[in-house]
């Protein structure tokens, strides 16, 4: 569960904060 899922998470944080 953490890797895929926890690179994911990190990917749609930093857009969202990008925003």
């Amino acid at each position: 569960m953490i890797g895929g899922q926890a690179n994911l998470v990190d990917a749609v944080r930093g857009t969202l904060e990008h925003s």
